[in-house]
């Protein structure tokens, strides 16, 4: 559900591709734009008319049993492990990260699982 408008303007057509800035009592606060929506905006920036809020949606959460199946795409990688996308993508193509799977002709992902399973890998071969 959106939140109301608040305006204490109006919008109206004076003419071929000409609209006014009218306030709720009829006076002409200010004409000559070239859209509906350009004089909207002005009223907004003045203070005039505030448009409605929208409310993001909810996002949903990932079932825990699902999580593991998550696709991994090489820029999320790259962000993860703190490297270039190039180096990322090199990585997923060569398994580094577990098996590569081809999302279309020209992208590959990894799933989570296998990601953070060769995270843990790379930990304590470190240690």
């Amino acid at each position: 559900m959106r939140s109301k408008q608040i305006s204490k303007v109006l919008v109206h057509q004076t003419g071929p591709q000409r609209f006014a800035v009218v306030s709720i009592n009829g006076e002409t606060i200010r004409d000559g734009f070239r859209s509906r929506a350009g004089a909207f905006m002005w009223a907004g920036k003045n203070g005039l008319h505030k448009g409605a809020v929208r409310r993001a949606r909810e996002v949903a959460e990932l079932p825990v049993d699902l999580a593991g199946e998550q696709l991994l795409r090489p820029k999320l990688i790259a962000a993860l492990e703190g490297i270039s996308y190039g180096q990322a993508l090199q990585g997923v193509k060569t398994g580094r990260y577990g098996p590569p799977i081809r999302v279309n002709e020209r992208d590959f992902s990894v799933r989570r699982r296998h990601y953070e399973e060769s995270a843990r890998q790379r930990e304590l071969a470190i240690k």
